[in-house]
Parts: structure tokens; C-alpha cells; sequence
């Protein structure tokens, strides 16, 4: 029988021996370094994919909110809502794309810098030139966005378009994506694009995509729960969920940013001038400025903006088209804005 205190003496004389006990230490700390890559890699990898989710969220808003189903409906009310309660996007119509006549949750110059910082990491991964690793990239890519922004917005000079809005946003946000990428020292990309593309990587990203996916539509079918569809509204409005009638969503946000938007003569718009009467929204919009300037958090989140989960507009309408110069409507008939949490009819207005 083999003694164990031969093997105990054999392990210390190899940790005597300088040069096996440093190649040793050489593959733990190589071990070590790739192990902790590895996890960084991956967990910078889950909040991508958490991006790419949500930027398509953004971009399928508008289908959403008009769903039917509830899984699809509650994605889209978590959307608009947590744009609109996070301030990240000032949501106004005219400056937002349409799809079936309901607007993205942000509005067009972010819609271009979401989904440039979305390539911007699809073509990290995938490998740029050379060219885009230099420091300038970010200074080239912030140009447009910051002719056609302070141009519109500071200066007033003239009125951008939404392909514009777009273009700038997507350029800006695919070189500060690439720069920021390429000035953080750990990704070291030939060895990103090895350890990304390993099979128990790519298992793992899997898995985890499905478990985000599986989450996100619990979360979905729980807000469903607690908002009206576009039919329901519809109904409220009309007492048929079938009548042919327009239905508009509009967004807390919206409520708020318009009323400081300079060029309100600009648009020939039912929907946009009762936004500008409504008394609520004054006062509500009073009562956070006092609250802002009085540094008191606690009444800002105690009372948030009534209707905050934004307004159904219903439009009963005999006219078949909206004339020119409308953003929402100009139809002339009956104008019903319904809370979209309640179903309640915030307000009646007759044009």
C-alpha cells in the first residue's frame, strides 16, 4: 500500500521546484484573467441584449399600445410609461414618428440614437476598421446632431424634419457607441469575438434571452391588467367597440412638453389645441414647478401628474380625412380623452 506521506513530500518538493511552481502560477493567473473576462464579457453581453429588447420595444410601441393582446398591450404600456416617468424623452408629436396613426414612444432623434448605439455594438462585435477606433470618431460623430439640434432648438433659426432627426441621432449614437467601446481597455476584441463566439457563451446568452423574455411578458400581463386597450376606449367613447372611429394615444409626457413648445401656431390640430386648454394640466404643471423650486421630492412623487399613464383620444367623425397642417386630427365632430388606467372621460370637446 502506497504510503501518503510519500505523496505529501512529492507535492512540497514540486512547490520547491522554482521553475514548475512558476508555470504553475503562470496558468492559475491566466486562468484567473480569462475566468474573470469571461464573466465580464458575459454580463456586458446580458445588458446589450436587455438594450436590443428595449430598443425594439421603443420601435414597436405603437403597434403595442393598439394590440389586442394582452401580452403585447402591457409591453407597450411599460414602454411609453417608463419613458415618460424617467423624463427621457420630451414625446412630442411632431417630432416623433408614426405607426397607424399612433406615435413611437420617443420621439425621432432619440429613435436614431437607440438604434445607432445598437449597431454601434452589433459591429463591435462583428469588427470595425481601424478607422473607428480613433478619438475623433466621437467628435465627427456629434457634428450633425449638434448643427441640427442647436440650430432648431437654441437658436430657432428654422424647423428640422424627422428623416433629419433620424439621420443625426443614429450617427451620434453609433460613434459615441464605437468610442466608448474601444476606450475601455478590457475589450480586447480578438479576444471578445473568441470567448463571444464559444458554443457555452452563446448557450448561455441564450438562455439568459429566454428568461428575459419569459419575465418581460409576466410583467406585461400584469400591466395589462390595469389599462385600456384602444378598443376599450373606443367602447367608452362610442358604446361600440366596432364603430369606426380614430383613437390617438398620447402620452403623459406629451401632455407636459407641449405646453412649452414655441411653435404651437405652426399646426392646425384639434387634438394639440384642447392639450393647450386643459386646465388640469396647468395646474398640475404649477404644482410640480412649485414643488421642483421648493426642493420638495416628496410632493413630486406623492402626486405625479393626473392621467399619467396617458390619454386616449377617441374621434367621432363623420369627415373622412384630416385636412392639411394636423399632427393627430382636425376632423370636425366629438373629441372624447379618456384616461388610459380608469377608462375615465377626462374631457368632451365639440369642434
Amino acid at each position: 500500500m502506497k504510503d501518503p506521506l510519500d505523496s505529501i513530500e512529492k507535492f512540497f518538493d514540486f512547490l520547491a521546484t522554482p521553475r514548475e511552481s512558476y508555470k504553475a502560477s503562470q496558468r492559475f493567473e491566466e486562468f484567473s484573467r480569462k475566468s474573470s473576462l469571461t464573466l465580464f464579457y458575459l454580463l456586458s453581453m446580458m445588458v446589450f441584449i436587455l438594450y436590443l429588447i428595449f430598443t425594439a420595444a421603443l420601435l414597436l410601441s405603437p403597434i403595442f399600445i393598439q394590440s389586442e393582446s394582452k401580452t403585447l398591450l402591457g409591453l407597450g404600456a411599460i414602454t411609453y410609461n417608463l419613458v415618460s416617468l424617467t423624463q427621457m424623452c420630451h414625446q412630442l408629436p411632431m417630432r416623433s414618428i408614426f405607426l397607424f396613426g399612433v406615435q413611437m414612444a420617443v420621439c425621432a432623434r432619440d429613435t436614431g440614437i437607440f438604434l445607432g448605439i445598437a449597431a454601434g455594438g452589433l459591429a463591435f462585435i462583428k469588427g470595425m476598421p481601424a478607422y473607428f477606433k480613433k478619438k475623433r470618431i466621437i467628435i465627427l460623430a456629434t457634428i450633425p446632431i449638434a448643427i441640427d439640434g442647436v440650430s432648431q432648438t437654441i437658436l430657432n433659426l428654422r424647423e428640422s424634419n424627422n428623416i433629419l432627426r433620424i439621420a443625426t441621432g443614429f450617427i451620434f449614437g453609433f460613434g459615441l457607441m464605437l468610442f466608448i467601446l474601444y476606450r475601455i481597455k478590457r475589450f480586447n476584441q480578438p479576444e471578445f469575438k473568441s470567448i463571444v463566439q464559444s458554443t457555452p457563451f452563446q448557450l448561455t446568452l441564450i438562455a439568459f434571452t429566454m428568461a428575459a423574455f419569459i419575465a418581460l411578458a409576466s410583467t406585461a400581463n400584469q400591466a395589462s391588467e390595469y389599462y385600456a386597450s384602444k378598443e376599450k376606449a373606443v367602447e367608452i367613447a362610442t358604446g361600440s367597440a366596432s364603430q369606426k372611429s380614430d383613437a390617438y394615444y398620447i402620452p403623459s409626457r406629451t401632455l407636459i412638453s407641449y405646453r412649452f413648445y414655441q411653435n404651437k401656431d405652426m399646426f392646425n390640430d384639434f387634438i394639440l389645441s384642447d392639450i393647450s386648454q386643459m386646465k388640469w394640466i396647468e395646474e398640475d404643471l404649477n404644482r410640480m414647478l412649485n414643488a421642483t423650486q421648493n426642493f420638495d421630492e416628496s410632493q413630486i412623487a406623492l402626486e405625479p401628474l393626473r392621467h399619467y399613464y396617458g390619454l386616449w383620444t377617441v374621434v367621432n367623425s363623420d369627415e373622412a380625412e384630416s385636412k392639411e397642417g394636423a399632427v393627430y386630427s382636425n376632423k370636425e365632430g366629438t373629441y372624447y380623452y379618456i384616461d388610459a388606467k380608469t377608462g375615465e372621460v377626462v374631457e368632451t370637446v365639440k369642434h
